[in-house]
């Protein structure tokens, strides 16, 4: 008997059923959501889904504009809150319920919530969506104010409650945020308020505001403004600057396209040649001497129009050095076209660009250079990313570097491409004034010429074809 008295004082008593974890929803508000024309009335009333932490309710709760109570009480689940006069008329109004609402348990309400309604005809229908932007400074959490713009920016060296804004929004985990039904034609400046400790009271030292730099006017035609930007910095917080050089030499001619067209129509023209040989051979090859002429003058424009390809396409290989000067001294430097300044501290900067011909980091006499036409000014956190540098055009330099192709005044140069003026160039196609040319095509005055193709007049020549008959041959 003692054993089982024992065995009962041990059993543990029920929990309840599993932990309550949903978050809390506004089941029904009067006036409704949305609702317009609403009459005299003399209480708002929101109704909960489940038993609240009364205190977070009334901490969390705004009204824009704001409206006075000349009493608040709860009934079980409802909240109830007695108007102290009637409602403007001909006015949109906003019961806002911040993120932080709770029930009992803690859960807090899945995001924040906005209910409007008009004693007029219709809804404020204005709207802004931008992003609070901050790096040393969270930007999830925090409520973003709609003041008028006339109002000036909010004081920042004393303690105080923020004052009641038109409207008020707040930011996601990824520092967005949309506020709704905003009036029209209203200059407005939106603040977002860093809150440190929470308690809802601007203190100077811990806590920070961040505003809009411009008023934002919402119009009858343009009733949403999106993608604006709140900065939540530091003021020595680092910005970027970003763009890209534009070399229009390079831009108004693609050299390898050049090179790929030129060495294409040589083929083309050589494998016509092979095929006036292979007729000659058969006795039925139909070239003249005015026919040499021609494509010898066709070859040496093929030789000169390489060369020109072959020089833009050295010149355009080589690097462009982007490099940023705050007061004529060089504060960064980094590799272009495409470039990218970061950690930039905020101050005025200008930008210069070289295409640097010899490698050797300096801009030299005779380099492409260019800069950026304006000052460009950089602020906490900021991002400028569309910054076009063009390089102007200017002379080749005299002596080319290890890799520059296709110098036409140096014979030696070590990979010209086909320079009809070079007797000793590796490749050169057509010299019709040197007989020693290894490759030398169809020289109409030379019967010595290695591969002279359609002689007319000489019958010996190594490849001519016949001269034509005589009128009166058979």
């Amino acid at each position: 008997m003692l054993l089982g008295v024992l065995g009962c004082a041990n059993m543990k008593a029920p929990t309840g059923g599993p932990l309550d974890k949903d978050s809390p929803r506004i089941e029904s508000s009067v006036p409704d959501s949305g609702f317009v024309g609403v009459a005299r009335i003399d209480s708002l009333v929101f109704t909960f889904s489940e038993p609240m932490n009364r205190q977070s309710v009334e901490d969390e709760f705004q009204m824009t504009p704001p409206v006075r109570f000349r009493a608040k009480e709860w009934r079980e689940l409802t909240w109830i809150l007695r108007l102290e006069a009637p409602l403007d008329t001909s006015t949109t109004y906003v019961a806002h319920f911040g993120r932080n609402t709770k029930d009992r348990r803690d859960n807090t309400l899945e995001t924040s919530v906005s209910i409007p309604f008009s004693t007029g005809d219709v809804l404020d229908a204005g709207s802004v969506e931008g992003k609070v932007i901050g790096s040393r400074f969270r930007a999830q959490g925090l409520e973003v104010y709609a003041w008028p713009w006339a109002d000036g920016a909010p004081d920042t060296t004393d303690s105080y409650y923020p004052p009641t804004p038109i409207r008020l929004g707040e930011t996601s985990a990824e520092g967005e945020f949309r506020i709704a039904h905003l009036p029209a034609e209203l200059p407005l400046r939106l603040c977002a308020f860093f809150d440190r400790d929470g308690d809802g009271r601007f203190q100077p030292f811990p806590d920070r505001w961040a505003c809009t730099e411009e008023p934002i006017v919402l119009t009858d035609s343009t009733m949403t403004q999106s993608a604006v930007e709140i900065f939540l910095v530091e003021d020595e917080e680092p910005g970027t600057l970003a763009g890209t050089v534009a070399d229009s030499s390079c831009l108004s001619r693609d050299p390898r396209a050049t090179l790929r067209a030129v060495r294409a129509e040589r083929d083309s023209l050589l494998e016509w040649l092979l095929g006036e040989w292979d007729a000659r051979e058969r006795g039925r090859g139909t070239m003249t001497s005015r026919d040499s002429v021609r494509i010898e003058s066709q070859l040496s424009t093929l030789d000169s129009r390489e060369i020109e390809a072959g020089q833009d396409s050295a010149l355009c290989a080589r690097p462009i050095r982007v490099e940023l000067t705050a007061a004529d001294s060089v504060v960064s430097e980094v590799a272009g076209p495409d470039y990218k300044f970061t950690e930039v501290l905020p101050g005025i900067y200008r930008l210069r660009a070289f295409r640097d011909l010899d490698e050797d980091g300096e801009v030299d006499d005779g380099e492409p250079t260019g800069a950026f036409p304006y000052a460009v000014e950089v602020a906490p956190l900021r991002e400028i990313d569309d910054l076009t540098i063009e390089l102007g055009r200017t002379l080749r330099v005299s002596r080319p570097g290890p890799d520059v192709q296709a110098d036409p005044t140096d014979p030696d140069s070590p990979e010209i491409i086909g320079d009809p003026t070079g007797p000793g160039s590796r490749e050169t196609i057509g010299d019709p004034t040197d007989p020693d040319s290894r490759e030398a095509i169809g020289d109409p005055t030379d019967p010595g010429s290695p591969e002279t193709i359609g002689d007319a007049a000489d019958s010996d020549s190594l490849g001519v074809s016949a001269a034509p008959p005589a009128e009166d041959s058979p």
